[in-house]
């Protein structure tokens, strides 16, 4: 019911992806919950203005988070439509990205990577426009500068640069310019930031956290309160991902080959996720929704695609029903 329901895109079908968000959501309004921000002001110094303006924990922070996660919802339904991805006029993708980023209590608050992930698909969407553009400066320029930017709010985010190179291999970009615009674009937001704490006669107090960032970076651990239902939805969203990865494998080279590259690119964008999950150390409790977002984009393209959907149906819904007993648990707990 959900894949049939939401090819298409009408009033109704944002009517009920909103009531679905809201009911995975609902229990984080009714009871703020106490996730510790484990995040150093001086390298997330966008995290923590945030912070300073909207307490994080208060209803009015859910309700930003809230709205941000619904907004990046439909910044990703657009990109994989507008690249050809995902067929037209359809609100699956949507759905997905709630569904693959809201199934755990730990998600439901305005953690440090929620912005970071709207952020990252923007520069997803600019990095894939690069494609057959005889000299796409401003869009690489652009992807640099909101890596930047994400990093500011969770400075793991700086590894996505990866991936702008990664796709450069992959949509065979060779020239030395666009090599070097990316940092550049990347290095002008830090310049912006330099300056301030320059200001603040903090700047060396900045880098030897910079330093000490890099010198910390250790092997995601998974939290000690990773509860059981948590673990069996984690288990099988990846699960479900990893299956959509094989799905898209094997009709691959059925495609043409702009989509065939389009489809690389999302590819390399899920394993940076991964990449940067991986080394999260103890923040990964948060830094998970990136490797949740890789997911959600090759999940998306597959389930898009596929022709016969009644288990998958069966699949989706009952992901969606332990994900709502998940998130009320934290009313009981």
């Amino acid at each position: 019911m959900i894949i049939r329901f939401f090819k298409t895109s009408y009033p109704l079908q944002y009517f009920v992806l909103l009531m679905i968000s809201l009911a995975l959501w609902f229990p984080a309004f009714l009871a703020a919950d106490n996730h510790p921000v484990l995040i150093n002001g001086m390298i997330a110094p966008g995290y923590d203005l945030l912070n300073s303006l909207v307490p994080i924990h208060s209803l009015g922070g859910t309700i930003l988070g809230f709205t941000i996660l619904l907004g990046t919802a439909l910044l990703f339904n657009f990109i994989l439509e507008r690249h050809d991805l995902t067929p037209r006029n359809s609100l699956l993708p949507a759905v997905i990205y709630v569904l693959f980023t809201s199934f755990r209590p730990e998600f439901l608050w305005l953690h440090p990577a929620m912005i970071p992930a709207f952020l990252i698909l923007l520069a997803l969407s600019n990095i894939m426009e690069i494609y057959n553009i005889e000299e796409a400066y401003k869009q690489v320029f652009n992807a640099g500068a909101l890596i930047a930017l994400a990093s500011f709010f969770s400075f793991e985010t700086l590894f996505f640069l990866l991936f702008v190179y990664f796709c450069y291999m992959v949509f065979r970009i060779y020239h030395w310019r666009e090599w070097i615009i990316a940092p550049i674009g990347f290095i002008t937001m830090y310049m912006f930031l330099c300056v301030f704490f320059f200001w603040q006669d903090r700047l060396g107090d900045v880098f030897n956290h910079y330093a000490q960032f890099f010198a910390d970076i250790r092997l995601m651990r998974l939290p000690a309160n990773f509860s059981l239902l948590s673990l069996i939805l984690t288990a099988g969203l990846v699960i479900l991902g990893l299956w959509s990865l094989l799905k898209i494998a094997s009709s691959y080279s059925e495609n043409i080959l702009v989509i065939r590259k389009q489809i690389s690119g999302m590819l390399w964008f899920s394993l940076t996720t991964l990449i940067i999950t991986f080394i999260s150390g103890s923040s990964a409790a948060y830094t998970q929704l990136f490797v949740m977002t890789g997911l959600a984009l090759i999940a998306s393209i597959s389930l898009s695609q596929i022709k016969r959907v009644f288990w998958m149906e069966i699949i989706l819904g009952l992901m969606l029903l332990l994900s709502l007993i998940n998130n009320y648990t934290m009313l009981i707990s």
